[in-house]
């Protein structure tokens, strides 16, 4: 309960106090029934030193799984931010019923350290499934919204009957200027496998996703796809979204 990886572990907010997380099967597991309150601040996982250089893990940059609740990766500011690039397959992936209440805020997600190209990851941004439910993924605050580029799939992707997950404020697939190609492969935001009452944006003021240039591999091209019968009760609201084959696909069984 209560660890802190990464920075502000003392209270400090001492960039020195970051991990270099690279090279391993999962960069940081957070997994088990009262595993809970952990922090993963300021960390580079999946890139070199400098985080520049890809240098990823094989698997997920962070997982959080089998029950744990409660727990947070990022944060509102620079020195809390996570830069989770590179990784074979998800950048964080929120798995298992019962994974609930967790949140993921601020982070680059297959962006360098600088901000200025893309590293991607080898499957989504983020993935939220398998029951996990009640997931923050961004916020309204100026700087609570994750930014996702490259993705290998899917920029951010809710399934397997999860419920109650809340996206807004993320960047998915362009620059900061929203001119550059970084889309993901598929999908912007896709949510599918009975993913319901997820809040996809804001009904008024700050917090629409910018989700742009979708569908770089030629499938699944839409911006914001809801797919699959069960898939309910999810609301859109106050998103861009540009440059994408369509922009809110209902599928054939949305």
């Amino acid at each position: 309960t209560g660890t802190v990886i990464g920075t502000n572990a003392d209270g400090s907010n001492d960039a020195a106090e970051a991990n270099v997380i690279s090279g391993n099967s999962n960069g940081i597991l957070i997994t088990g029934v009262g595993t809970t309150g952990t922090l993963v601040q300021g960390n580079l996982i999946g890139t070199d030193v400098s985080g520049l250089l890809a240098r990823g893990n094989t698997w997920d940059g962070v997982r959080i799984a089998d029950g744990a609740t409660g727990n947070t990766v990022g944060g509102s500011t620079a020195i809390r931010r996570n830069i989770i690039a590179a990784n074979g397959e998800e950048g964080v992936q929120v798995q298992d019923e019962a994974s609930d209440g967790n949140t993921v805020r601020g982070n680059w997600i297959g962006v360098n350290a600088a901000g200025t190209a893309p590293l991607g990851n080898g499957a989504d941004g983020i993935l939220v499934t398998g029951g996990a439910d009640n997931t923050t993924i961004g916020g309204t605050g100026a700087a609570d919204g994750n930014w996702i580029a490259a993705a290998g799939l899917v920029g951010i992707e809710v399934d397997g009957a999860s419920t109650g997950t809340v996206i807004q404020g993320n960047r998915i697939g362009t620059d900061l200027t929203g001119t550059a190609n970084w889309g993901a492969q598929q999908n912007g935001i896709l949510l599918e496998g009975g993913a319901s009452n997820t809040t996809v944006g804001v009904h008024s003021g700050s917090g629409g996703n910018i989700v742009a240039f979708s569908g770089q591999g030629g499938l699944w091209t839409a911006g914001i796809t809801v797919d699959d019968i069960g898939t309910d009760g999810n609301g859109i609201f106050g998103n861009t979204v540009t440059g994408s084959g369509l922009a809110i696909d209902l599928g054939s069984n949305g």
